[in-house]
């Protein structure tokens, strides 16, 4: 579903069914990519976030190096943290609702896929990751994003000892316009 870009002070019929209308300078501003050290649970994630909002998808990158720090041995690790490599997680949204100059938006969740070396092997990971909030505040003109990193698997097999893990993407501002 996409974001009509029109002259009114609403959004595009899917999100008028919803009740939402937000002001055309608001949807205007919102897309473009966003950068910030992110949260990975209670500490700072080794990597920042970055995510790039278009007017109906998002793309970000997942702390890929601290979920290898959770799920992989500890005679691999060094290897693995060397050698990982992971795809960008693209999901779709649509405005949920607008209020106080904030836009709420929900997501579909997506399925993050990285991989690594482990000795001689490649090892094939995969994390399913869950939009749980993400917000544009069009005051400041700043997204935050909540993330919910689960089911961790490694060559198809659940990690059983992998908690749920919370990664937040504080209130950020926009570093550059989507080309």
């Amino acid at each position: 579903m996409g974001l009509c870009l029109t002259a009114t002070m609403t959004s595009c019929d899917d999100d008028e069914d919803n009740g939402v209308s937000v002001p055309q300078e608001v949807l205007s501003a919102m897309p473009g990519t966003y950068v910030n050290s992110m949260e990975y649970g209670e500490a700072t994630a080794d990597s920042a976030m970055t995510v790039t909002l278009g007017t109906a998808d998002m793309q970000f990158n997942l702390p890929v190096s601290n979920i290898i720090k959770d799920v992989v041995a500890a005679e691999n690790l060094e290897q693995a943290l060397n050698t990982y490599k992971a795809d960008t997680c693209s999901v779709s949204y649509r405005i949920s609702g607008y209020a106080n100059n904030i836009v709420s938006m929900t997501a579909d969740s997506c399925i993050c896929n990285f991989e690594y070396q482990a000795g001689e092997n490649t090892v094939k990971a995969t994390a399913d990751v869950a939009v749980t909030t993400a917000s544009y505040n069009g005051e400041d003109n700043k997204l935050t994003l909540t993330l919910n990193i689960k089911n961790v698997k490694i060559d198809g097999k659940q990690v059983e000892d992998y908690t749920a893990t919370t990664v937040t993407l504080p209130a950020t501002e926009k570093q550059q316009d989507n080309q």
